[in-house]
Protein backbone atom coordinates (compact mmCIF):
# COMPACT_ATOMS: atom_id res chain seq x y z
CA UNK A 1 0.00 0.00 0.00
CA UNK A 2 1.41 3.57 -0.72
CA UNK A 3 1.63 6.50 1.60
CA UNK A 4 -1.36 8.20 -1.39
CA UNK A 5 -3.27 4.67 -0.03
CA UNK A 6 -2.94 5.42 4.17
CA UNK A 7 -4.15 8.65 3.41
CA UNK A 8 -7.16 7.85 1.47
CA UNK A 9 -7.95 5.36 4.38
CA UNK A 10 -7.32 8.03 7.06
CA UNK A 11 -10.03 10.77 4.93
CA UNK A 12 -12.70 7.80 4.59
CA UNK A 13 -12.62 7.16 8.37
CA UNK A 14 -12.54 11.15 8.65
CA UNK A 15 -16.11 11.02 7.11
CA UNK A 16 -17.02 8.02 8.59
CA UNK A 17 -15.03 7.22 11.73
CA UNK A 18 -17.44 4.35 12.54
CA UNK A 19 -16.82 2.11 9.54
CA UNK A 20 -15.38 -1.23 10.99
CA UNK A 21 -14.28 -2.17 7.49
CA UNK A 22 -12.21 1.16 7.17
CA UNK A 23 -10.51 0.53 10.28
CA UNK A 24 -9.38 -3.03 9.09
CA UNK A 25 -7.49 -1.64 6.15
CA UNK A 26 -5.99 0.65 7.75
CA UNK A 27 -4.70 -2.03 10.16
CA UNK A 28 -3.59 -4.12 6.95
CA UNK A 29 -2.05 -1.37 5.58
CA UNK A 30 -0.27 -1.13 8.90
CA UNK A 31 0.86 -4.35 9.08
CA UNK A 32 1.97 -3.73 5.43
CA UNK A 33 4.65 -1.21 6.55
CA UNK A 34 5.50 -3.20 9.73
CA UNK A 35 3.71 -0.79 12.00
CA UNK A 36 2.60 -3.28 14.09
CA UNK A 37 1.59 -0.52 17.08
CA UNK A 38 -0.70 1.15 14.61
CA UNK A 39 -2.07 -2.00 13.58
CA UNK A 40 -3.00 -2.81 16.64
CA UNK A 41 -4.54 0.42 17.59
CA UNK A 42 -6.71 0.17 14.34
CA UNK A 43 -7.98 -3.70 15.13
CA UNK A 44 -8.87 -2.24 18.37
CA UNK A 45 -10.90 0.57 16.83
CA UNK A 46 -12.91 -1.90 14.94
CA UNK A 47 -13.95 -4.13 18.25
CA UNK A 48 -15.19 -0.59 19.56
CA UNK A 49 -17.86 -0.42 16.35
CA UNK A 50 -17.90 -4.37 16.63
CA UNK A 51 -17.11 -6.67 19.09
CA UNK A 52 -18.51 -9.39 17.72
CA UNK A 53 -15.98 -9.30 14.55
CA UNK A 54 -14.80 -12.62 14.39
CA UNK A 55 -12.17 -12.12 11.98
CA UNK A 56 -11.07 -8.74 13.30
CA UNK A 57 -10.22 -10.89 16.87
CA UNK A 58 -8.66 -13.63 14.93
CA UNK A 59 -5.99 -10.89 13.16
CA UNK A 60 -5.47 -9.15 16.37
CA UNK A 61 -5.07 -12.41 18.23
CA UNK A 62 -2.27 -13.25 15.61
CA UNK A 63 -0.64 -10.28 16.10
CA UNK A 64 -0.75 -9.91 19.89
CA UNK A 65 0.60 -13.50 19.16
CA UNK A 66 3.83 -11.84 17.98
CA UNK A 67 4.21 -8.88 19.83
CA UNK A 68 5.45 -10.25 23.23
CA UNK A 69 7.19 -13.82 23.05
CA UNK A 70 7.49 -15.84 26.23
CA UNK A 71 4.29 -18.46 27.49
CA UNK A 72 2.43 -16.55 30.48
CA UNK A 73 2.69 -12.96 28.63
CA UNK A 74 0.19 -10.68 28.73
CA UNK A 75 0.02 -10.46 24.96
CA UNK A 76 -0.13 -13.96 24.33
CA UNK A 77 -3.00 -14.31 27.59
CA UNK A 78 -5.23 -11.61 25.68
CA UNK A 79 -4.41 -13.84 22.34
CA UNK A 80 -5.75 -16.81 23.73
CA UNK A 81 -8.68 -15.10 25.53
CA UNK A 82 -9.48 -13.55 21.49
CA UNK A 83 -9.25 -16.92 20.16
CA UNK A 84 -11.32 -19.32 22.93
CA UNK A 85 -14.37 -17.00 22.01
CA UNK A 86 -13.62 -17.08 17.91
CA UNK A 87 -13.61 -20.82 18.06
CA UNK A 88 -16.62 -21.32 21.03
CA UNK A 89 -18.54 -19.37 18.05
CA UNK A 90 -17.57 -21.36 15.12
CA UNK A 91 -15.11 -24.07 15.28
CA UNK A 92 -15.29 -25.31 12.31
CA UNK A 93 -13.47 -22.76 10.48
CA UNK A 94 -9.76 -24.15 10.20
CA UNK A 95 -7.71 -21.12 10.15
CA UNK A 96 -9.00 -20.20 13.59
CA UNK A 97 -8.21 -24.00 14.62
CA UNK A 98 -4.72 -23.54 13.63
CA UNK A 99 -3.97 -19.99 14.94
CA UNK A 100 -5.39 -21.17 18.35
CA UNK A 101 -3.24 -24.12 18.21
CA UNK A 102 -0.20 -21.42 17.47
CA UNK A 103 -1.46 -19.55 20.96
CA UNK A 104 -1.36 -22.59 22.84
CA UNK A 105 1.74 -24.13 21.22
CA UNK A 106 3.60 -20.75 22.18
CA UNK A 107 1.87 -20.87 26.14
CA UNK A 108 3.17 -24.27 25.98
CA UNK A 109 -0.14 -25.75 26.08
CA UNK A 110 1.18 -28.87 23.60
CA UNK A 111 -1.48 -31.00 24.23
CA UNK A 112 -4.65 -28.95 23.55
CA UNK A 113 -2.46 -27.47 20.46
CA UNK A 114 -2.05 -30.32 19.07
CA UNK A 115 -6.16 -30.74 19.38
CA UNK A 116 -6.79 -27.50 17.71
CA UNK A 117 -4.29 -29.01 14.60
CA UNK A 118 -6.10 -31.68 14.25
CA UNK A 119 -9.64 -30.42 13.92
CA UNK A 120 -8.63 -27.88 11.66
CA UNK A 121 -7.33 -31.11 9.21
CA UNK A 122 -10.41 -33.10 9.94
CA UNK A 123 -12.09 -29.89 8.95
CA UNK A 124 -10.28 -28.83 5.84
CA UNK A 125 -8.16 -31.28 4.61
CA UNK A 126 -6.65 -28.41 2.36
CA UNK A 127 -5.02 -27.35 5.74
CA UNK A 128 -3.14 -30.47 6.02
CA UNK A 129 0.17 -28.92 5.42
CA UNK A 130 -0.20 -25.92 8.49
CA UNK A 131 -1.42 -28.91 10.66
CA UNK A 132 1.20 -31.43 10.08
CA UNK A 133 4.08 -28.96 10.19
CA UNK A 134 2.96 -27.53 13.71
CA UNK A 135 2.48 -31.03 14.94
CA UNK A 136 5.55 -31.84 14.07
CA UNK A 137 6.80 -28.45 15.30
CA UNK A 138 5.52 -29.62 18.84
CA UNK A 139 7.39 -32.69 18.70
CA UNK A 140 10.57 -31.14 18.14
CA UNK A 141 10.19 -28.59 21.02
CA UNK A 142 9.60 -32.15 23.36
CA UNK A 143 12.69 -32.76 22.07
CA UNK A 144 10.90 -36.28 20.14
CA UNK A 145 12.55 -35.87 16.63
CA UNK A 146 11.87 -39.39 15.21
CA UNK A 147 8.32 -38.40 15.60
CA UNK A 148 8.91 -34.75 14.55
CA UNK A 149 10.57 -35.85 11.23
CA UNK A 150 7.54 -37.66 11.11
CA UNK A 151 5.04 -35.43 10.75
CA UNK A 152 7.12 -32.94 9.01
CA UNK A 153 7.28 -35.30 5.83
CA UNK A 154 3.89 -35.98 5.89
CA UNK A 155 3.58 -31.50 5.54
CA UNK A 156 5.78 -31.69 2.64
CA UNK A 157 4.44 -34.78 1.26
CA UNK A 158 1.18 -32.10 0.76
CA UNK A 159 3.51 -29.34 0.08
CA UNK A 160 7.14 -29.80 -0.70
CA UNK A 161 8.02 -26.15 -1.34
CA UNK A 162 6.61 -25.74 2.11
CA UNK A 163 8.63 -23.43 3.91
CA UNK A 164 7.90 -23.72 7.28
CA UNK A 165 7.98 -27.46 7.33
CA UNK A 166 11.36 -27.50 5.63
CA UNK A 167 12.64 -25.33 8.22
CA UNK A 168 11.21 -27.51 10.55
CA UNK A 169 13.01 -30.02 9.45
CA UNK A 170 16.60 -28.73 9.74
Amino acid sequence: FSDEGLALIKEAIHFEPNVSLFHSNLAKVYLSQQDTEQAEIAYRRCLEIDSGDLDIMNDLANLLRTKEKGPGSKSLQEATELLIKVVAKRPLVPEYQINFGNVLRDNLQYEEAIICYEKALDIEPEFAGAALRNIGLIHSLREDYDLAKEFVNKALEVDPKDSGALNNLA
